[in-house]
């Protein structure tokens, strides 16, 4: 019955999934292995495997290792699941929990070791992936700018530093802490709600933003993403917060700006625009729709979704592109444009580039002031400083500044002669005196007329002064030809003039000077 046991057990031995092995202490080798053992170490039998194997057994990878066993069994008879390290036939690496009895003999001396081996090199890899991933999610939870929590029912198991710093409080301070005594009143109700929800059952994502009140008493806004996890099978809630004060404060600074800019486009009496670089309108106000005739911005931009029709000379749409595009903005130039109707008008455009991003192109924006009157009041200012009110000839000042460039283009040409008469109208004395200054003033202006009629194109009249009157042709004449001009203008005299229901006789009498 002896032996039947033994053959029984042996047989159990040799078919296990376990490895097995016998260490003569005498020989410090291996007598005995099974075949689970062989495969565990890449061996194709368990002779070669008893061939191969060193002293001491086994390769263990770490020396200590097979010191330490050996140490432990002869003072304790017996290990038990022993972590170690063997290299195997190939030389890869394999885990196994090593377990072993010293067997002595009669007088107590080592006689064998017996043991067995289980290969756990799945075990440990997944238990080392499982640490690394544990290491890794602890630094990117302790590193985190957000904060981490798992709370249930209304306490905080877990949190972060970063949660801790966001509160003002220390991380100890808010382990199992009800993190109701953060919440700002205003928002307790909704934050019961989501409590509910949560241990209803609830696995939903909840994704919110709350204010929470500091240690200190600051109010801090938070967003925060929980989603639902289960502890000690009770519902619970792991999640991010992140605070979002300083995010918010300037979203609503950038919204006030906004409004600000979008009351003061609305409402400016400039007239203001927003178009594409190739002049499609994006935006404009009302001030800029009613500056080209129309009722409203909308119906501008219905009629005339296009500001490049709008440009007088298409010349001063590219100059304007390209102050945009090389100084990146254009100020107070002067362009003429045309409104609803047709008609031309001035103004003083301001417009500068602007882009959202490198590869952006851009668009224009910019103001347009209505400088018709200013310019109708400066050419009107100009006129008057270059003619006389009375007749609308020139007058001295332009005549000689006419005369001082006749002059100079003779320096360059002697050939370019040209003649001057000065005329000083015969009894015009007599006629202010006996028919009243009114009469006499429109004698000057019938005879002006007159003058100006019969030369035409032919040369510069001006009003001198008083009764005198000058005249610089345009072609080049000689000295006869000026007597003949001042003769032309002497028979233009001879025919009377009606003055107040007067007839009034009068001629000139008219110097000729010749430049050459």
């Amino acid at each position: 019955a002896r032996e039947r046991e033994l053959h029984s057990n042996r047989a159990l031995i040799m078919q296990s999934e376990v490895g097995f092995y016998r260490l003569n202490m005498r020989s410090n080798r291996l007598v005995e292995v099974n075949p689970a053992l062989a495969r565990m170490l890449g061996y194709d039998s368990t002779l070669t495997l008893l061939q191969s194997s060193p002293a001491g057994g086994f390769c263990y990878v770490d020396a200590h290792d097979a010191q330490g066993i050996e140490a432990h069994l002869l003072r304790h008879d017996r290990v038990v699941d022993l972590r170690t390290q063997l290299r195997g036939a190939d030389g890869a690496v394999v885990w196994v929990s090593e377990s072993a009895r010293m067997v002595r003999d009669s007088v107590g001396l080592p006689l064998q070791r017996e043991g067995t081996l289980l290969d756990i090199s799945a075990q440990v890899r997944a238990e080392q992936a499982l640490q690394q991933s544990e290491m890794l999610y602890r630094n990117l939870v302790e590193n985190s700018r957000d904060g981490v929590f798992l709370m249930q029912h209304g306490r905080v198991l877990f949190a972060n530093n970063a949660l801790a710093h966001i509160l003002g409080q220390q991380p100890r301070e808010l382990i199992g802490a009800s993190y109701f005594d953060w919440v700002d009143p205003a928002d307790h109700a909704a934050q019961v709600k989501r409590k509910a929800d949560r241990e209803a059952g609830s696995d939903s994502t909840q994704e919110y933003e709350i204010s929470l009140l500091r240690s200190d008493g600051q109010r801090r806004r938070c967003a925060v993403r929980a989603g639902a996890v289960s502890i000690d099978a009770a519902p619970a809630s792991i999640g991010t917060l992140r605070d979002v004060t300083e995010e918010r404060e300037q979203q609503r600074r950038l919204q006030a700006a906004e409004e600000r800019y979008r009351l003061l486009f609305q409402h400016a009496v400039l007239g203001m625009f927003q178009t594409t670089l190739d002049g499609r309108i994006v935006e404009v106000n009302e001030a800029m729709a009613l500056m080209f005739g129309y009722a409203s911005a909308e119906q501008m931009r219905l009629e005339s979704p296009s500001m490049l029709d709008r440009y007088v000379n298409t010349a001063d749409r590219q100059r304007v592109l390209r102050l945009v595009q090389q100084e990146g903005q254009m100020l107070g130039e002067e362009i003429e444009l045309r409104r609803r109707d047709g008609t031309h008008f001035w103004t003083l455009s301001s417009a500068r580039l602007v882009r959202t991003g490198e590869a952006d192109a851009g668009y224009l924006e910019g103001s347009l002031l209505d400088n018709t009157a200013r310019r109708s009041a400066e050419e009107e200012l100009k006129y008057l400083a270059t003619h006389d009110s009375l007749t609308e000839l020139k007058n001295r000042r332009s005549f000689e500044f006419l005369l001082r460039q006749a002059l100079s283009e003779l320096a360059d040409d002697p050939s370019a002669t040209r003649a001057v008469l000065l005329l000083d109208l015969d009894r015009f004395k007599l006629v202010n005196d006996s028919l009243g200054h009114a009469a006499g003033d429109d004698l000057l202006v019938r005879f002006a007329r007159r003058l100006r009629e019969s030369l035409g194109q032919r040369a510069e009249l001006a009003r001198y002064g008083g009764d005198e009157f000058a005249v610089l042709s345009h072609a080049r004449l000689n000295a006869d030809g000026a007597v003949a001009l001042a003769q032309m203008v002497q028979r233009q005299l001879s025919e009377p003039f009606h003055v107040r229901g007067h007839q009034v006789f009068t001629g000139a009498s008219i110097g000729i000077v010749v430049l050459d």
